[in-house]
């Protein structure tokens, strides 16, 4: 059974990892599609995105990884997809995810799967490692190795500002 595992990961957390780890053990194939928003400016380029995730799950050996500028119900019947994979941090996310699955399914006749995320990674976000980068460090134990060192060696951004004090 082959599966997409889509998202921006911008950056790829270890939340994600931990999602593209379980899903390698319970599919035959795991794609990692890195979606493109073209409403969206990106955080971090598409190619860097590439390169991380790609080294991220170099250790599993079903995983591959790619780019997408489109529907994500396209890239399903365009890579003969059985099925979708979303992880979901809280119940909040199955709302917001919930009528996605549905419409991709009615795009492209394939099932969304949605796996609950590991309880100790659930406040891991891509949203919340980019606000920590603002000020100049994530923490160990949020991104993967790779990740905090791409991260380490960034400007800070909050350092380009200038400050007001009362």
């Amino acid at each position: 059974m082959k599966v997409i595992v889509p998202g921006s990961f911008d950056p790829v957390t270890l939340g994600h990892v931990d999602l593209f780890e379980r899903a390698s053990k319970m599919f035959d194939e795991v794609v990692a599609a890195i979606l493109i928003n073209p409403n969206k400016a990106g955080w971090m380029p598409t190619d860097d995105r590439m390169r991380l995730v790609s080294e991220c799950v170099s250790h599993l050996q079903n995983v591959s990884v790619l780019s997408w500028n489109g529907l994500l119900a396209k890239l399903a019947v365009d890579e003969r997809a059985d099925a979708i994979v979303r992880g979901l941090r809280c119940g909040a996310e199955f709302e917001a995810e919930y009528p996605y699955a549905m419409l991709n399914e009615k795009l492209s006749g394939v099932e969304t799967i949605f796996i609950a995320s590991n309880p100790t990674l659930a406040v891991v976000s891509s949203s919340g490692v980019r606000e920590l980068a603002l000020f100049g460090s994530v923490p160990q134990g949020i991104v993967p190795e790779p990740v905090k060192e791409y991260i380490d060696n960034m400007q800070p951004l909050a350092a380009t500002y200038s400050t007001v004090r009362d």
